[in-house]
């Protein structure tokens, strides 16, 4: 049989017991806020990475397309190259006179037509003058003109 013997444990003993146990609680404080940094520093590079990835992809996409705009304004200047080509006068000069028999125009081909002014149409200087005298010109007249008798003709109406 075992028997316990009662030894008296003097205070220093027991404070040296507490600070131990306060140092192990501190040291492992102290290790879980190291594995915490060290686990934000793993999450903060392993976002960079990821967005680094992102960075390198949409840059491949941005060469694509500048790869295409830059294609798409080749065909474009030949285009217009082939535009100017077939707006060129040389061109429609020939066509005109290989394709529909026209030939170029020489000094008997101009005439001089005279026409008469048409009364339905045509305004004469004094009809000009006398319509600028009955407004009485200005800024009213040309608004009394551009009304006309439309005042008379409400008036007028049932």
């Amino acid at each position: 049989m075992v028997l316990a013997e009662k030894i008296s444990v003097s205070t220093v003993e027991f404070q040296a017991t507490e600070n131990r146990k306060k140092y192990i609680r501190a040291s492992k404080r102290q290790k879980a806020q190291v594995l915490g940094v060290i686990g934000l520093l793993l999450i903060a590079v392993f976002g960079n990475v990821i967005v680094q990835a992102l960075v390198i992809q949409q840059n491949q996409q941005i060469n694509q397309l500048e790869k295409l705009i830059s294609n798409k304004n080749q065909e474009m200047v030949k285009l217009r190259m082939e535009l100017a080509r077939l707006e060129s006068f040389d061109r429609i000069q020939q066509v005109a006179q290989a394709d529909l028999g026209m030939r170029v125009a020489g000094p008997d081909d101009y005439y001089m037509i005279k026409t008469t002014p048409n009364p339905g149409t045509e305004r004469h200087l004094v009809d000009l003058q006398l319509a600028s005298a009955e407004t009485g010109g200005g800024l009213w007249g040309k608004f009394k003109n551009w009304l006309g008798d439309f005042g008379q003709t409400m008036a007028q109406t049932p």
